[in-house]
């Protein structure tokens, strides 16, 4: 009776507080859902429905063809130039091309789109909205299957402690399904579900860079069956001192005998951004060390480190192609970012939850806030510049901008 009771008392809280995100700032009742389900210790339907609302509107609620950085532009205008010229792609070509250019036409991404564009002449808003409301939803889904009574802890760990799952979302839309679906392929494959295999493989069809990440994680599945933590470290250092070696053969084959030339371009590119991979770098060897000692042995855990290795392996093969390893690492970071907040909730008590939790809040305000001090990132355009506005709700983002 007691569970029940603290049931409907965080669903009648929930309900109230979605109810004012029309008027108040939908950050803060996002986090105001964070303390109720630290609090409660539930997953009612409120909380998943207001996560996938948030996150879907935050993104698409932006001005578009902005500069992130000096360095980064904004992929969506040349995704909404794709979509549109989708009406003159037959269905047989929608396929077909996937050959002719490797790593730029995956055709799963471009399908549903196709459908949307061919069939019923879609919009650009029609299109970004589906996008982002896709992405919110597999995300959500997501983090769920992995820790479904904190899972709003996770997705506050994505948005906000690597900022590299962000920058996916909001304009690296093939990368983020992509992202998403192998995902769901690792939480299914820690499940014993055969499925988890296919989706991280057919993940490769909305973005081609999941087929080298899904060969890399069989081939460990292959070595290391059942994750023994010396056997995941072993592997780790495989990946990190054998891979630069053979790397280079890897591009040239990949040029020469497959029609990857583009990858080439991407070797005489300046790593002006070395230093801040340096430092990711080193975060990921910390991290390893300090849960292959104190960690349970999660597999999606041990999966995501193994990942975040092979990443650093391209940058100590190739540190001067700052974009090669800028776009892995968006790939792999996300999911230490998750696993790092798997294994916090696992290892610290009840009460130091409720502490994680404030320190999460004051380092999304912190980002926001240096985002938009510095115009630098993606923060600053999120909800139209409005994210640390008190009294910019729905309302607000919908009819007053």
């Amino acid at each position: 009776m007691v569970n029940d009771y603290t049931g409907k008392q965080a669903l009648f809280f929930s309900l109230s507080v979605v109810s004012i995100s029309i008027l108040i700032n939908p950050l803060f009742v996002f986090f105001t859902l964070l303390f109720s389900q630290v609090i409660f210790r539930d997953c009612n339907p409120v909380y998943v429905f207001f996560s996938i609302l948030f996150l879907t509107c935050i993104f698409f609620f932006r001005e578009f063809g902005v500069d992130w950085t000096a360095n980064s532009t904004d992929d969506s205008i040349e995704y909404i130039a794709r979509y549109h010229k989708l009406s003159e792609v037959s269905f047989f070509e929608l396929f077909s091309r996937f050959f002719d250019r490797l790593g730029d036409l995956e055709p799963l991404w471009y399908l549903p789109w196709w459908i949307l564009k061919k069939w019923f002449n879609g919009s650009t808003e029609l299109f970004l909205f589906f996008q982002y409301l896709l992405s919110s939803c597999l995300l959500v889904y997501l983090l769920i299957k992995l820790e479904r009574t904190f899972f709003l802890i996770l997705l506050t760990f994505y948005l906000f402690v690597f900022p590299d799952g962000v920058y996916s979302f909001v304009h690296l839309f093939r990368a983020q399904i992509a992202f998403l679906i192998f995902s769901v392929g690792l939480v299914y494959f820690q499940e014993n579900r055969k499925v988890g295999f296919f989706l991280m493989f057919i993940s490769g069809f909305f973005q081609i860079i999941s087929f080298f990440y899904a060969f890399v994680f069989l081939a460990f599945y292959l070595f290391n069956r059942d994750f023994n933590r010396i056997k995941v470290v072993v592997f780790c250092f495989i990946c990190m001192f054998l891979f630069p070696f053979v790397f280079q053969f890897f591009l040239y084959f990949l040029s020469e005998y497959v029609g990857f030339v583009k990858i080439l371009n991407y070797l005489q590119i300046d790593g002006s951004l070395r230093f801040s991979f340096y430092i990711k770098s080193v975060l990921i060897f910390l991290f390893l060390f300090i849960y292959t000692i104190f960690g349970s042995g999660n597999k999606f855990v041990f999966a995501s480190l193994i990942l975040n290795f092979v990443s650093v392996s391209f940058f100590v093969a190739i540190p001067n192609a700052a974009i090669i390893y800028e776009r892995l690492f968006i790939f792999t970071l996300p999911l230490l970012s998750i696993s790092f907040a798997l294994f916090l909730i696992e290892f610290f008590s009840k009460r130091s939850i409720y502490i994680l939790s404030v320190l999460l809040v004051c380092l999304a305000f912190v980002r926001i806030y240096v985002s938009s001090k510095y115009e630098s990132g993606v923060y600053q355009y999120l909800a139209f510049g409005d994210l640390l506005s008190p009294f910019s709700g729905f309302y607000s983002w919908i009819f007053l901008q």
